[in-house]
């Protein structure tokens, strides 16, 4: 079966798989896919994450801003010591 070296693997072709390489055909379109599974996959991750970082932060903004207003409220006697303390720790999410 063997034709000697240059000829192909069993006497098929270039190709020790046979045909000339077209048994690699359907192979070709699940690696394909696969990769494009994956690339989605990381830019969906990337997405998520950014905006968790962007959430983070816009939270965190209004929370300081929250608490400014309810530190100047408690300095000017506003509210009292127990509100103060439990509207902090919901501010905080304590």
């Amino acid at each position: 079966m063997w034709r000697g070296y240059g000829c192909g693997f069993f006497g098929y072709g270039p190709n020790f798989i046979g045909r000339g390489g077209f048994d690699l055909f359907p192979y070709w379109y699940i690696m394909v896919g696969i990769k494009v599974v994956v690339g989605l996959i990381v830019l969906f991750a990337a997405i998520y994450v950014a905006k968790l970082l962007i959430n983070k932060t816009y939270t965190r903004n209004i929370s300081g801003k929250a608490l400014e207003i309810l530190n100047e409220r408690y300095a000017k006697g506003e509210i009292e010591e127990q509100e103060y303390i439990n509207k902090k720790k919901k501010i905080l999410g304590y």
